[in-house]
């Protein structure tokens, strides 16, 4: 019953026998549009494009840390707030026009300095925490950096969402 409760509605009909469920699901190669619907709107989803432009802005962002204090030999600290700016500038650009679908851009300003003293005030919490990590854990600053910014991740995803890029004045 609950099987048949979850894929009914999964294909939209209520009143149907386990044997039409059967036929149906058999007729259906791998729930093709069912599935493709839900995978076009979970990869048009703001959490999703989200997560991509975090994971670029990552990237970017431990590159210039790891380049910084393993090539250059920069203080971790340092390093850290280099990349964290780096990882920001292209984070702002990308979720204002692209994951938050601004399309207005004589506001830009007030949004960034809201994106950004976002970002400042998580760069301070984040060296706080690394620094904590380091010192009394005596953890790799490498390791420090990936459990803090995780962790981050999801705080400044709801920062940005209901604070930064909330104004119902602006036309998304």
């Amino acid at each position: 019953m609950i099987v048949k409760r979850i894929l009914g509605s999964f294909f939209s009909f209520r009143n149907i026998t386990n044997n039409q469920l059967y036929q149906k699901m058999s007729q259906n190669a791998f729930f093709s549009k069912r599935f493709t619907e839900g995978v076009s709107y979970w990869l048009n989803s703001e959490i999703f494009k989200y997560t991509a432009t975090s994971l670029l802005a990552t990237v970017c962002d431990f590159s210039s840390y790891y380049a910084l204090v393993y090539v250059l030999h920069v203080p971790a600290l340092v390093a850290l707030f280099i990349g964290q700016f780096i990882g920001s500038v292209i984070t702002f650009i990308l979720q204002f026009q692209w994951v938050f679908n601004f399309v207005d851009t004589h506001s830009y300003k007030k949004y960034a300095i809201k994106f950004f003293s976002g970002q400042i005030a998580a760069a301070i919490g984040n060296a706080i925490v690394v620094w904590f990590i380091i010192t009394f854990f005596f953890m790799d600053a490498w390791l420090s950096r990936i459990i803090t910014s995780i962790t981050l991740w999801f705080l400044m995803f709801f920062i940005n969402k209901f604070w930064v890029f909330s104004d119902d004045t602006l036309e998304k």
